[in-house]
């Protein structure tokens, strides 16, 4: 939900230290509209990352992370990725309307995990001052539009808006060193599955057509073992992860029935993709394109 705060930080304290009996039941992604400054303050590591869209500007800012000091004028517009992970000190000279976001590190983590980046732990998203980036930007928008209508917010479309941030921070400022080690050492034989699997994910394909385009193994079960290894998940269930996520864009941005949506991502039927869809997302496919269209009507 969107909060109205002088000064707090997602649903916890001041400091975005969450209560340990209430983290299981945080949603993916909150967010609080704020007047904030002039302060001075010092914060314990944030389990969660943060990040703070400047609705208005210019303001005087100065950080300090690990005894280094960067001191910036940023701009209405600029976003903030605030450290994650580690103490900092933050001063604000003037006052400024924002809208701070709190992004589940778990859920970061299970991205990660979905770009085949082995070990999604080590991922960290690079503290830093954005003046522009509209990808970045337009989302934050459309987050704080969803959730400033809770009675039109769907849990499944939020959870997608929080995913799409995730993926977005982690390809773009994930620390390049991390990211790009553990893209180089998932094996091409993985990348060539993942290549295969979303060119045909419309068809019915077998583990053994898999691993015969990917060049892995001889033995299918060889490959399915290398496959999830490399990636945490076996290679029908990452299949059936490619055709919801496209299931979901067809159904939030086209007209297609639902009918036809299944077989175009290679589910037997309508209801073979409506039994997966419910287990995945807690709904199912005609409620959340409802949910979508319900927030963004077709006007005439």
């Amino acid at each position: 939900m969107l909060h109205e705060a002088s000064f707090r930080w997602g649903t916890g304290d001041a400091t975005g230290r969450q209560p340990r009996s209430r983290q299981d039941e945080t949603p993916p992604l909150v967010a609080d509209r704020r007047t904030e400054g002039p302060y001075s303050l010092s914060f314990p590591p944030l389990q969660d990352q943060h990040i703070v869209l400047h609705r208005t500007g210019p303001a005087a800012i100065t950080r300090c992370v690990k005894g280094a000091i960067e001191q910036k004028r940023v701009e209405q517009g600029s976003i903030h990725l605030l450290p994650c992970g580690t103490a900092f000190e933050l001063e604000l000279d003037d006052q400024i309307e924002t809208v701070r976001f709190c992004l589940r590190r778990s859920l970061i983590e299970e991205m990660a995990a979905s770009l085949t980046i082995l070990d999604p732990c080590s991922v960290r998203i690079v503290p830093q001052i954005v003046s522009e980036d509209p990808t970045l930007t337009n989302l934050l928008e459309l987050v704080t539009l969803v959730l400033s209508r809770p009675d039109k917010a769907s849990p499944v479309f939020i959870d997608l808006l929080a995913r799409s941030v995730a993926v977005h921070l982690i390809r773009t400022y994930g620390h390049p060193r991390e990211v790009a080690d553990q893209r180089r050492r998932t094996g091409t034989v993985v990348e060539a599955a993942i290549d295969y699997m979303r060119a045909n994910m419309h068809r019915s394909i077998a583990l053994p057509d898999i691993a015969r385009a990917a060049g892995g193994p001889a033995s299918a079960s060889q490959f399915g073992r290398q496959f999830r290894r490399e990636t945490g998940i076996p290679p029908h269930r990452y299949l059936i992860n490619l055709r919801l996520q496209q299931a979901r864009e067809m159904l939030a941005n086209s007209q297609t029935p639902i009918a036809q949506i299944a077989y175009a991502c290679g589910f037997a039927n309508q209801e073979h993709m409506t039994r997966y869809f419910r287990r995945e997302f807690q709904t199912t496919p005609a409620a959340y394109r409802r949910s979508i269209k319900s927030l963004f009507p077709v006007t005439g």
